[in-house]
């Protein structure tokens, strides 16, 4: 059976809530293994949104 490891996120934590910025911090969690499973976007003043959401990766 295979098991997972749960990651709840926030784009506010890793980034400056600029497009470039959440693209890059969602393709980092990517390169780290992690599959976003639930999303929730929240938009900003401005420019500025945040995704927040659940990621999962399978423990080995």
């Amino acid at each position: 059976m295979k098991k997972f490891e749960y990651k709840y996120f926030n784009t506010n934590d890793g980034s400056d809530g600029s497009q470039e910025s959440v693209e890059k911090y969602l393709c980092d969690l990517g390169e780290q293994g992690w599959e976003i499973i639930q999303v929730k976007f929240h938009e900003g003043m401005g420019t500025s949104s945040s995704i927040l959401g659940v990621a999962k990766k399978e423990i080995p």
